[in-house]
This record gives C-alpha cells, sequence and structure tokens, in this order.
C-alpha cells in the first residue's frame, strides 16, 4: 500500500490542494508564510515556530494532517513482480524448457547415433 499525507478538514474531506510526500511538506504548503526548508531541518527553534505557525492555522480552520492510504491494484503489483526475463513461467521451469530444446551431447567414449 502507497500512502500519501494531506489535509483533511471538519466533514472529514481530504482537501487535494494540500497532499504531499511527507507530513512536513503538507506543513509548508499549510502555512502562507515561505518558512526555509534546510533552516527547518537543521535549526529546532526555527522548526519549533514553523510547527506552531502549523497547528494555529490548523486549529482555526478545524483541519488535521492526515496519512491517506490507497490500495495499488493487483495488476499494478504483478508488474512489479515479474522476473527481469520477462517470462511469466517459474525459474525452474524455465530452465528445464531450455535444456529439453539443447541437442543431447553423447556420453564419452561412447559413438554418436549419426555415425
Amino acid at each position: 500500500m502507497a500512502g500519501v499525507w494531506a489535509v483533511k478538514n471538519h466533514t472529514g474531506e481530504v482537501l487535494q490542494d494540500f497532499t504531499a510526500a511527507s507530513r512536513f511538506e503538507v506543513g509548508l504548503k499549510v502555512v502562507p508564510k515561505p518558512y526555509d526548508a534546510f533552516r527547518l531541518r537543521v535549526s529546532a527553534s526555527y522548526r519549533e515556530l514553523f510547527d506552531r505557525a502549523v497547528s494555529r492555522i490548523l486549529d482555526q480552520k478545524r483541519w488535521q494532517i492526515v496519512r491517506v492510504r490507497r490500495k495499488v491494484r493487483a495488476r499494478q503489483r504483478k508488474k512489479r513482480r515479474a522476473p527481469c526475463g520477462g517470462s511469466k513461467a517459474p525459474r525452474s521451469l524455465e530452465r528445464h524448457a531450455g535444456e529439453a530444446r539443447r541437442p543431447q551431447k553423447p556420453p564419452r567414449g561412447m559413438p554418436a547415433a549419426g555415425n
């Protein structure tokens, strides 16, 4: 299952404009003032200011940041699991099928059948 982070309003609707890959990125979309992403990662005090601003806006609008899970279709999952060769047969069957196509060499010391 893949998931994204989004804002859900007080009626339970997910707001599509406020979706991102992480909670942090959703917070950046929620606040009107631009925050420096690098400073948010390295400065605890700057991150506290950002967290307070996000919390204040979420409380005022009665929103929540939530994780939205979406199911990956079975067809898409099968594509990712296919072996590199592209064959859908198990590897053990591929080997046996390959051996059947090759001509059999006679054991050493035995004359060939065509001689």
